[in-house]
Formats: C-alpha cells, structure tokens, sequence
C-alpha cells in the first residue's frame, strides 16, 4: 500500500493533515484547541496554516470548494460537496520537489542530484534530501535506483506503482507522455473496443496510464520477465478461461507478456463477461479461497447458495494480490469504516479476526496489502451473502395512532432509511424487539425498548431508530 501524502515536504503535510482533520470532523467544525493538540501546532503555526490553505485555495483555484472559516474557538470548514481534500493533496504533490524528481526517474533524466538542483533552481541539499526520502519509499516495495538513477526492481510493481501515483496525481493531463507514446495508448484502447467494456472514467484513466507507463518502460529496454512458471501456469489458465478476449487483446501492438498483463488488467477490474469467470486458476488460489470460506463458515452460518458466488470473487480477488496487485497500492489508511462495523458487525468481525494472522500474510507477501485486502473481503462478504441468511432480524413493531394506512407508510420507508435486516409487525408480541410509536406511555409497562417519534418522523428521528436497531443487533451478535 502506497500513501502519496509521504510524497509531500513538511509544510504541506502540515496543511493537508489540518484540511483532512476538519473534512472528517463532525459537522465539518472542531475546536482549535483540538485542532492544536491533535497536530502539535503553536499559536503561531495555527494561524500560519489558516492563512496558507486560504492562499492555496486560490492559487489552485479551489475558492468554489473549500473555504476555512475561524474565530477564537472554533474552526470551520466551508464545502461545496464537490470536491474532497484529496484534489489539495493531488495539487501539492503535482508541484512538489518530490514528484518532479519522480517524474526525472521515469523519464530517465535524472542524472545526478547537482544538475537536477541546478536545472530547477534549487538547493542541492533538498533535492539530495527529497531523493534519499524517495528511495527509501521505493525500496519498501523492493524498488532501487541503479548507479544511472534508473528504476530497478520487479517490473510489474514498478509499473504498478508509477499508475498509482501519475493517475491521481495527473488524471486526465497526459502531456508528460510522449505524443507517440499516447497515440499508442489511444489505439491500443481502440482496439480493445470489440470487447465492448464498459469503462467507468476512473478505470479508463487508470488503463491509459498504465499503457503509456508499460509503453514507455519497454521503450526503455525494461521488458516483463516469463521466468516464474507459477505465475505463467495461472496466465494461461486466465487466458483459457477467455478466448474470446485474447483474441482481441492480441491485436494490441506488444508482447505476449504485456497481453498477460492487460487481461489481467480487465479481469481484476470485473470487465470481462461474467458467464465465462474462472472458477479455478491453480491449486494456490484455491487454497486461498477455502482457507477464507473455512473462517467465514466458523463465524457465521454461510449458505450453500452463496458459495459459489463467494469462490469466484475469491478467486479474482486472490490472483490480483498474487499476481497483479495494481489496485492494492492505493491506500485505504483514510477510510472510514464505522459504518461497516455497525451495520455488517458479523462480516466486519469475521474479517477483522482473519487478517489478524500477521504470519500467514507474511508467508503470503500480501501483509503489506493488508488495509486494501480487509476492504476487499468486506466488500465481497456484502455484496455476495444476504445479511438476512447469517444474522436473526431486529423485530419492530409499528404502532401510531393515526391508523393503519400511516403504519403501512411508515413501513414502506424503512427501505430507505434502515439498512438492516428488519422484520416490521404491527402488533406487539414476545419477538418485539423494539417499538416505534407516537405515543409516550402505552409501551411504559412491557419489558421492551421503544422510540418515540414526532409526526410525521424527522431524519433526526430515522437515525435515533438507526443507533437503536445497531445496539441491539451487537448485542445479539454477543450473545451468539
């Protein structure tokens, strides 16, 4: 997992972390002094960093998102629902020292630290220091910097990590590229048009990248490798499994190896007919996928009708962490998974216990893919298990006193504001295990929790009955 914030120098960092910290607060608003302690900042800093976001909001013409608003108590940030932190973080790190040096390793002009300094007019010292802090980045990923100041390492994580960083940072801005370089790109994907892939516009960036990065890199004499049999057994088992797709793939102008790499590319990113998904791609992956089932089905009661839709996105799942991890360096530190572990606690959980095995993943070479892979498992537990197969229904009953046609209405929306697995009746019984009604002492003798709302119900009323339903179903899931 890659983190570009340790791309950027001190002070953007610090600006950034004040950013993020107010966009992940509470109504967007924190107090200073929270703000202070939480950073380290001085009074002096404090107001320093204020005044520079608003300076940077409109060098980079971000006025029409973001605006920071302070007075002796709190700080509040201003936002258009348009834009997050992470456009400042890509506006920083596109005019960083760090990402031009980048920028000189890939393009292979980078030939010493004193004429890089001289040809950008800086200090030798930083750019001496901003390299050393690259190299040690790079070789977490087992990446070096030869005597040339060439890229040297595993091929594929090169190139993976070059799409990483040159797609958020540069998006749609291909002008580093060579124009031969991109026109190859741009035919490359023509080709691909028989397929006909629905390409969400964050996927095509990143397939354009990753194009012009592979072009490049071969141009440069750094060819893929075909010396791991495992990996070349499991390509060909990929390639059986879509006919249909090499054959067009292979009109592509590169090597075989390279085609390898774009199916793979298309499988990982679910854009190949679903009809034709490989349930096995080698005995290893199959390993993988029951270890994983055999540590759900201990933790919840998983259903046989589920299974085979959990082994085939295992398996995809699996064979890019093993063999094509491009989506498993984008960091995942920020991502807020609160609402996972309310509303899916027995997936969260069974997921959280799993990935605990530090050993296993090591032997693996996957621990430090460990944040993306528990993303990954939780997603594809929610999206291929009902909720309703593995975990007993919050019981609510229904009862105001305007009648059974505003029951009947109340009911109808619980869809849209509980995303639980609720039963709702109408009449209190011994399953009851909450009540929702207007009226304020009817339930006060009956050993049952209740929610007492205005009429018609507010959104603050919906997410009281949330916060309600979600204690009660973690403390059943306790008591299992």
């Amino acid at each position: 997992m890659l983190s570009l914030e340790n791309f950027l120098d001190k002070d953007d960092k610090r600006k950034f972390d004040f950013l993020r910290l107010l966009e992940e607060s509470s109504e967007l608003s924190e107090l200073n002094a929270t703000i202070q302690s939480e950073l380290s900042l001085s009074n002096f800093l404090f107001s320093k960093t204020i005044e520079e976001l608003g300076q940077d909001f409109d060098r980079y013409d971000l006025t029409r998102y973001f605006a920071i608003d302070n007075d002796n108590v709190r700080t509040t940030l201003y936002e258009a629902g348009q834009a997050t932190s992470d456009l400042l973080l890509a506006e920083y790190l596109r005019h960083s020292l760090a990402f031009s040096i980048l920028m000189a390793l890939f393009e292979e002009t980078f030939h010493s630290t004193q004429s890089f300094a001289d040809d950008n007019f800086t200090s030798y010292t930083s750019v001496y220091g901003r390299l050393r802090q690259i190299k040690q980045l790079l070789q977490t990923f087992d990446v070096i910097l030869d005597k040339h100041h060439h890229l040297v390492g595993p091929e594929p994580t090169i190139r993976y990590l070059l799409t990483r960083i040159f797609a958020f940072v540069l998006v749609n801005d291909h002008d580093m590229y060579p124009e031969a370089v991109q026109n190859q790109a741009n035919d490359s994907m023509a080709k691909l048009a028989p397929l006909n892939l629905q390409l969400p516009q964050t996927v095509a960036i990143k397939l354009f990248h990753f194009l012009c990065i592979a072009m490049t890199r071969a141009q440069q004499g750094h060819a893929l490798s075909g010396d791991n049999p495992n990996r070349q057994k499991v390509m060909a088992a990929l390639q059986q499994a879509y006919p249909d797709a090499v054959t067009v793939i292979e009109q592509v102008p590169s090597s075989d190896l390279f085609h390898q790499e774009l199916l793979a590319f298309l499988y990982v990113s679910d854009l190949l007919p679903s009809g034709q998904s490989p349930m096995a791609l080698g005995k290893h992956l199959s390993q993988l996928n029951d270890r994983f089932m055999a540590a759900a089905q201990a933790t919840f009661d998983l259903p046989e009708t589920a299974k085979t839709q959990l082994d085939a996105e295992l398996t995809r799942l699996h064979f890019e962490l093993i063999y094509f991890p491009l989506n498993a360096y984008y960091s995942f530190e920020h991502f807020d998974v609160t609402f996972f572990k309310e509303s899916y606690i027995e997936y969260f959980e069974c997921t959280r216990q799993y990935l605990m095995d530090e050993a296993f993943l090591e032997s693996e070479g996957i621990l430090k893919f460990r944040a993306y892979i528990f993303y990954r498992y939780l997603m594809i537990l929610i999206s291929r298990v009902h909720l309703a197969s593995v975990t007993p229904p919050i019981t609510v009953c229904v009862d105001f006193s305007y009648g059974q046609e505003y029951n009947d209405f109340i009911k109808k929306n619980f869809a849209l504001f509980v995303n639980l697995n609720v039963n709702v009746q109408f009449a209190y019984d011994e399953t009851t295990d909450i009540v929702v009604t207007n009226l304020n002492a009817v339930y006060d003798d009956l050993d049952v929790e209740k929610v007492i709302w205005l009429d018609p119900p507010r959104a603050i009323d919906w997410a009281h009955l949330s916060d309600r339903i979600l204690e009660i179903r973690a403390a059943k899931a306790q008591q299992n």
